[in-house]
């Protein structure tokens, strides 16, 4: 049953992610930037989430008996402090001075998040078997997130510029810890048991090679891994965003306001209607027309038809917005999919996936912008973002196949 308390309690442990997450996905960017970093530099800041690319290594160990690294990170309430005491790193490494140090912290906050995602989420199918209600609780994963994403990037920017980037990093390690309390206080992690698994399958799922080959042998993934790959690659343009803006004229720390305060307050209201939308509409036709509205925002921007910097804003703002509701139906599409008994692992992998074609779309538009320009890199986003929503359309066909009598 999907309490009001444990609402607020994924709301908020999500913070934990989101928290550190925004400064090194939108908040370092502009300050690279602004200190004169290329483009290429910039899109290296995508670095930093190649645990969630790879977070499928681990998973099956999420899944299996009792280890050193289970009773460690299999907990939810271990992972908020292990992310405060690495994240505190940070106040000895001022980016300006010291880049390389900040995105190898970064790599480790990535670790931590990626992990707590994947027990959260097997908690959450645990706790709650209904796909409509769980529904809330993906909105309230996907907000909590949001909401600590619009205070962590701006945050840390902000105290950094009016006090010191020690006092910054000490704010955002302070509210990490906070916002773990209500989950800690209301809920417990025994009431979502890891469901066993027995003789063979148990062989099968606790190594890496079999929990890959039962999750790519299933119907239905190819046609699955082609509609992240084509969204996905799509938006991770989104990493050109803030450096757009900067290059019309918005200062980094205005820049990350814009992108983190402003479009993520808009996002937490959107998540939960949102989540409406999908309680009474098929999760596939809603991921079509977010996926039609993503490309649509790209076809403005490469076309050069929006030429002001408030309208670049305007369209900017709408991009992070969508980009944080598509992650909703797709959270829907991992619980769906994922198999309860190795639940940490497919979702995963499906999870590792979406976050190698962002970065590999970020990565990749960084290097080639120099090249083609913000036009040809925006226009290639349409053109994906595009296929992607026909993609969702062939999906949602398919499986309302299968489920037909």
């Amino acid at each position: 049953m999907v309490t009001g308390a444990r609402l607020v309690s994924v709301f908020c442990i999500n913070m934990v992610q989101g928290l550190p997450a925004s400064f090194f996905a939108i908040g370092l960017p502009a300050l690279l930037r602004e200190a004169g970093a290329g483009l290429d530099m910039v899109a290296l800041a995508y670095l930093v989430w190649a645990p969630w690319a790879l977070k499928w290594l681990w998973g099956p160990y999420l899944d299996g008996g009792p280890s050193f690294f289970n009773a460690v990170f299999g907990r939810i309430a271990h992972l908020p402090f292990i992310m405060a005491g690495v994240f505190a790193l940070l106040a000895l490494f001022p980016p300006s001075a010291s880049v390389g140090p900040v995105l190898a912290i970064g790599v480790v906050c990535s670790f931590v998040g990626a992990t707590l995602q994947m027990v959260l989420a097997r908690w959450i199918m645990a706790v709650e078997a209904d796909d409509r209600r769980r529904a809330r609780l993906n909105a309230a994963q996907v907000g909590g997130m949001i909401t600590g994403a619009m205070t962590g990037g701006t945050l840390i920017v902000a105290l950094s510029d009016l006090l010191s980037w020690t006092v910054a990093i000490a704010a955002i390690v302070a509210l990490i810890a906070a916002a773990s309390l209500p989950f800690l206080l209301t809920q417990r992690e025994a009431a979502s048991p890891r469901i066993p698994l027995e003789g063979e399958e148990r062989r099968s799922a606790a190594g890496i090679a079999g929990a890959l080959r039962q999750f790519f042998t299933r119907p239905g993934v190819g046609l699955l891994a082609g509609l992240m790959l084509m969204s996905d690659v799509a938006t991770g343009v989104d990493v050109l965003l803030a450096a757009h803006l900067v290059d019309n004229g918005y200062s980094a720390a205005r820049a990350t306001f814009l992108l983190n305060t402003l479009a993520l307050a808009i996002t937490v209201a959107a998540t939960f209607v949102t989540a409406r939308y999908l309680e009474r509409f098929p999760v596939h036709r809603v991921l079509c027309a977010l996926l039609f509205m993503k490309a649509s925002i790209f076809l403005l921007f490469g076309s050069g038809l929006v030429s002001s910097a408030y309208a670049s804003a305007a369209l900017a703002i709408a991009a992070v917005v969508l980009a944080s509701v598509i992650a909703i139906a797709y959270w829907q599409i991992y619980m769906r999919f994922a198999a309860p008994e190795q639940a940490a692992s497919d979702i995963g992998i499906m999870t590792s996936l979406r976050t190698l074609f962002l970065m590999a779309g970020g990565i990749g538009a960084g290097q080639v912008a120099g090249t083609i320009g913000y036009d040809g890199i925006f226009w290639l986003a349409a053109i994906m973002a595009f296929a992607a929503s026909l993609l969702a359309i062939i999906q949602a066909r398919q499986a309302h196949g299968a489920a037909a009598p």
